[in-house]
């Protein structure tokens, strides 16, 4: 982790600064440290650009950086850059002012061989393929191009230095703005007299300067006159690490590091300002200062959310149910650890999610988030009882269905609804009712059940017989009056009946038997008879 990260080599230590070269003819004054600078106008960068050497602007906004990494400083309308804005305009007026050795066509490039000289372009200029400057072996020949107008490069574009040939000692002024083309690579200080543009993945060893105009880079690699030096890189110049722990600097070629060791890296126990004094590439005296700051804690302790969890809504939203964060801290072995929820309602009233914010906080205030969402729902049903019946009741009696009741894991008040559907039966007195109860909770989830009431009539109707007056003598008629009969359910029953003559002992001697029949509509029966004697 943190240890982890600080143990490993750190290259920090890429310098550049003044020029103070003997073979040099212009005197950059306080604009020699700075490796991109626009005396006026707006400094802008996009992506992952790498500059050694200073940067800056005295009069314009300033951004990009970081994400830009730069291995100097940053002068942003300060004393260094209001003099370095003096001292621009100072060194092109000198380039413009020398003679003339040659004047050249106004296309440069495509295998062409350059000797030291002072050439001079006419107007508007542009480099297309690859253009050598060839010293013939005198690593202290001097290129100086003076153009009268803008100068741009072609994509791919390249400008070698051969024979010794040194990039400290090639001088671009230019009277307009300067492009360097997508994946180009430009050797020399640019003097410019108008905007510079460094184009995608082009790179450039030297200088840019500009007396008036904005500054845009685009994913470069800028360095002042050496190759860069490969490591990572801590963009804010500035390290801190645990109290016992150690630190690797590295970055030192041929160079003395201020604790008077001369490898190329160090390892580090202490604070302080430490730093390597050498003479780069164009004979600079250069200095960068890395602050390492031993027990001073910056680096957030890495903290690890529990997965999101998906919960029903009778269950527990607390940690130890939906599981807890962790954290690991180099320099604090047990950060603390807290967390706040913000809630956002669902479609309905047991549906909702949780956004858990976990924050974890070292001994050193340094603090690391992250989230967990919690996912309540509520996809049960209630439980629903019907009520005990009477199922089966004879015709008159009224069906009682009584009060279902339903029980929810989430919502106390749940909605019951009922309806009744009624069924015919075999005869007008007979039939069935069913009720069907519904339990409703908040989320919609439903629950149903249902009883069935039968209504009978197995009953017979109450029949009652007529009084008969017997026995009678011979000659009389025999009378029998009508039978009545009453039944629970059907209000006119039909009443039959049948008589029966029996002999008697002689001739003009018999008896007569009448026997009723009550039928309900349901075809339930009761009889009763009466006999008469002659």
């Amino acid at each position: 982790m943190k240890s982890f990260y600080l143990k490993v080599v750190v290259s920090m230590v890429m310098f550049m600064s003044a020029v103070s070269s003997q073979a040099q003819i212009v005197d950059l004054g306080a604009a020699s440290p700075f490796a991109v600078f626009t005396a006026v106008g707006a400094f802008s960068n996009d992506g992952a650009s790498v500059v050694t050497g200073d940067i800056g602007t005295n009069v314009g906004a300033f951004t990009g950086f970081p994400p830009g990494v730069v291995i100097g400083d940053i002068h942003v309308a300060d004393m260094i850059s209001a003099q370095a804005a003096t001292d621009v305009d100072i060194a092109y007026s000198f380039l413009a002012g020398l003679t003339c050795g040659q004047v050249i066509g106004t296309t440069l490039g495509n295998g062409q061989i350059l000797l030291p000289k002072i050439y001079c372009l006419g107007a508007a200029s542009v480099l297309e393929g690859d253009l050598y400057l060839d010293a013939q072996g005198d690593p202290n020949s001097i290129f100086i191009f003076q153009i009268n107008g803008a100068l741009s490069t072609n994509t791919l574009a390249n400008v070698f230095l051969i024979n010794g040939a040194d990039v400290c000692n090639v001088y671009w002024q230019i009277n307009g703005a300067f492009a360097l083309g997508e994946g180009s690579t430009f050797r020399g200080t640019i003097v410019a007299n108008g905007a510079i543009s460094l184009l995608e993945g082009s790179s450039l060893i030297g200088r840019a300067l500009s007396r008036e105009g904005a500054i845009d880079m685009h994913n470069n690699v800028v360095n002042l006159g050496m190759p860069p030096i490969v490591g990572d890189i801590v963009a804010d110049g500035s390290l801190s690490f645990c109290q016992g722990d150690s630190v690797i600097l590295s970055g030192n070629t041929s160079g003395t590091w201020s604790t008077g060791a001369e490898t190329s890296s160090i390892t580090v126990l202490t604070s302080g300002d430490y730093y390597v004094f050498r003479t780069n590439g164009c004979g600079s005296d250069t200095s960068n200062h890395i602050i390492v700051n031993v027990g001073v804690d910056i680096l957030p302790p890495v903290i690890t959310c529990p997965p999101n969890i998906t919960l029903n809504c009778d269950e527990s939203t607390d940690p130890l149910n939906t599981g807890s964060a962790s954290a690991i801290d180099d320099c604090d072995p047990a950060p603390a650890i807290t967390y706040t929820d913000v809630i956002t309602d669902g479609t309905c009233a047991q549906s909702y999610t949780i956004a858990r914010t976990w924050l974890t906080t070292d001994s050193a205030g340094n603090t690391s988030t992250c989230i967990q969402d919690i996912i309540v729902t509520d996809n049960n049903a209630p439980t629903i009882t019907c009520p005990i019946v009477l199922t089966d009741i004879q015709c008159g009696e009224v069906p009682f269905f009584g009060t279902a009741t339903a029980t929810d894991a989430c919502d106390p008040l749940v909605d019951i609804t009922f309806v009744t559907d009624t069924e015919p039966g075999a005869c007008s007195q007979e039939y069935s009712q069913t009720r069907t109860w519904t339990a409703t909770d908040d989320c919609g989830n439903t629950a149903t059940c249902s009883v069935t009431i039968f209504v009978q009539d197995n009953t017979a109707p109450a029949l009652v017989c007529p009084t008969v007056i017997s026995p009678l003598e011979c000659g009389s008629v025999p009378f029998f009056d009508i039978a009545t009969a009453t039944d629970a359910c059907d209000t006119e029953v039909e009443i039959t009946f049948v008589t029966d003559s029996v002999p008697g002992a002689c001739s003009l001697a018999y008896s007569l038997t009448r026997t009723w029949t009550a039928t309900d509509d349901c075809g339930n029966t009761s009889t009763c008879s009466r006999t008469i004697t002659v």
